[in-house]
């Protein structure tokens, strides 16, 4: 029997889990040990895939996001040279494109005490965390079983 490796998008692999779950449901599976694994996945199968509980959780962090991004505003008017950067609209651009591309799930940061820099410090959902510990793993060839790159148990 061949392998075949499965590239699925973080959309794909969160409705191909829906649909198990949904499925198991429909056929009133027999309570088992991976019966009940399922339906855990369908619990907090989002917030591991997106990050956020549900969309009211997304839309929430975004609009804390827009907060804060207000009141750095305030406080680069204020004080324009106690900033590194000197076009306000341009950063604000800047951070608001991150944020989006991230989800909303990081957060903004304010480095420095004299010349403040501001930067997005993305965040990650728990699917994201899992690769690139995988990844760091194949990298560092750290690997088990028998595999090529250097199993360290086989």
């Amino acid at each position: 029997m061949a392998i075949r490796k499965v590239i699925l998008t973080e959309r794909e692999l969160t409705n191909l889990i829906k649909k198990i779950v949904r499925e198991t449901k429909e056929t009133e599976m027999e309570e088992s040990w991976l019966g009940d694994k399922l339906s855990d996945i369908g619990k907090g199968g989002r917030e591991f895939f997106t990050g956020h509980k549900s969309r009211g959780d997304r839309d929430s962090k975004r609009d804390q996001f827009m907060e804060d991004l207000d009141e750095l505003e305030e406080m680069f008017n204020e004080n324009p040279d106690d900033f590194m950067q000197s076009d306000w609209g341009r950063l604000r651009s800047r951070l608001e494109r991150e944020a989006e591309e991230n989800n909303y799930k990081g957060e903004i940061v304010v480095l420095g005490k004299s010349k403040k820099v501001v930067k997005y410090e993305p965040g990650y959902s728990g699917l994201q965390h899992m690769g690139a510990g995988a990844g760091s793993g194949m990298r560092s060839s750290h690997t088990f079983g028998s595999g090529g790159r250097g199993g360290s148990l086989g």
